[in-house]
């Protein structure tokens, strides 16, 4: 199955759609010139407009208005051929992407303790990535037809078109059987919109374990008006389901205090050093790195980090 989506891939790589345009062009020019030396021989003392003449060029897509009379110079024989080719080009393109997609349709029915992934945006690119790497199979649901996922399809991931706040899409993607489901749509309301959605189809209080459903939101307050009723916090537990809060500029801030500290040193009690911390900008992320500041680094000399 790998081997046939590199050959699609290698397909898609010499056939874009860049160059069925660029051929389409080339046969409405060449058309029009063709048909306008062809009709200045059989047909003489008939004069015929641009218009009428690119009309000519464009029936040829349809297989019809080729057959002319002799003479047919090279730049109509050239267009003709063309506008075959490009007709096939187009339709067998066409053909072979909804094809993939039903594949993977179905490939996705069958899939037992994979790994959902709902957005095709960095976040979620990255997060099936890292799950590919993990040896787990993922099913990525993503609302852009034609966005290019060949590399993630290489890796032997499953990619499904459609709105991932749509219980059915969600159920194509076999969320029901599913041991993880993680969340990177849009904003906060609609992860957490998907979010519910799922936790609805997980609703099984017999599932041992519970499905693993991470969220992406940065307000603990929007993310704590989930359904669930007990637990508080980053996790949050639900019949069948258990929600997961993660948002990646705030864990990455923690990643990176924790790989660089802001004491190159340890302090000692007695010591009169004051840690600095300077700011450029209070953006997200930086707001990021001043909370995580204010929760790591607590120093033995009584002095905290001054930002």
């Amino acid at each position: 199955m790998v081997a046939l989506r590199r050959l699609y891939r290698s397909y898609r790589t010499y056939f874009d759609w860049t160059l069925i345009v660029i051929a389409i062009i080339a046969i409405l020019v060449l058309g029009a010139i063709g048909f306008q030396k062809n009709l200045a021989v059989t047909d003489a003392g008939r004069s015929y407009s641009l218009a009428t003449l690119f009309y000519l060029a464009l029936q040829m897509f349809l297989l019809n208005s080729g057959a002319v009379a002799e003479p047919v110079g090279w730049e109509l024989e050239t267009a003709r051929f063309l506008a075959v080719l490009a007709f096939f080009a187009a339709v067998l393109k066409t053909a072979v992407a909804v094809f993939w997609r039903r594949v993977d349709e179905w490939r996705a029915s069958w899939a037992r303790g994979h790994t959902v992934v709902c957005g095709g945006e960095a976040t979620g690119l990255l997060m099936a990535a890292e799950r590919l790497a993990a040896g787990e199979q993922v099913v990525l649901i993503d609302d852009v037809p034609d966005r290019d996922l060949a590399e993630l399809r290489d890796l032997g991931a499953l990619a499904l078109v459609g709105d991932a706040t749509n219980r059915a899409t969600l159920a194509k993607a076999g969320v029901r059987d599913a041991a993880r489901v993680m969340i990177a749509v849009g904003d906060d309301a609609t992860n957490l919109q998907v979010a519910a959605a799922t936790g609805q189809l997980c609703r099984d209080p017999r599932r041992a374990p519970p499905t693993v459903i991470d969220v992406h939101c940065v307000d603990t307050r929007m993310f704590e008006l989930l359904e669930p009723v007990s637990g508080l916090g980053r996790v949050r537990e639900a019949a069948g389901g258990e929600y997961r809060r993660f948002d990646p500029l705030f864990d990455g801030a923690r990643a990176l205090l924790d790989a660089h500290p802001l004491d190159r040193e340890p302090i000692a009690a007695c010591s009169p050093l004051v840690v600095q911390l300077v700011l450029f900008g209070f953006t997200r992320e930086s707001e990021c790195l001043l909370l995580q500041t204010a929760r790591m680094f607590h120093y033995a000399n009584g002095f905290r980090p001054k930002v």
